[in-house]
């Protein structure tokens, strides 16, 4: 499968990770299963490692993934740290993010998976 998770009850974080090519229905599909997962409780955030996503799916489809987002925010508390390749295009990350907070998502990008996971454990305003 594209997208696989894991979830760290004691942290309450989900941990999501992409590793090809993906759609939005790939995405909804995951997080319908993260929900159904037994181990899931709503106060968790969500980490999603998307560096082999390809680029020109954030670029095409991240209002999309927005609205995604936002429709979880009412069952999985609204933070998630996305982390990016090195690669990824600033511009489309800019973009992605003004898009999230209009929409009231607590969302931040990472290229570095630890400072990600230690935004995720600050408490979150």
């Amino acid at each position: 499968m594209a997208i696989a998770y894991d979830i760290d009850q004691a942290n309450r974080i989900v941990h999501v990770l992409i590793t090809s090519s993906i759609s939005i229905a790939d995405i909804e599909d995951t997080f319908t299963a993260i929900q159904a997962d037994r181990q899931f409780t709503k106060s968790a955030a969500i980490l999603i490692d998307a560096r082999e996503m390809r680029r020109a799916f954030f670029v095409r489809e991240s209002g999309n993934l927005v609205q995604v987002l936002a429709s979880q925010a009412s069952h999985i508390v609204g933070s998630y740290a996305f982390i990016v390749g090195q690669d990824f295009d600033p511009h489309a990350g800019r973009r992605f993010l003004i898009q999230a907070r209009r929409e009231g998502i607590n969302l931040q990008l990472f290229r570095d998976h630890s400072a990600a996971l230690k935004w995720l454990q600050l408490p979150q305003e």
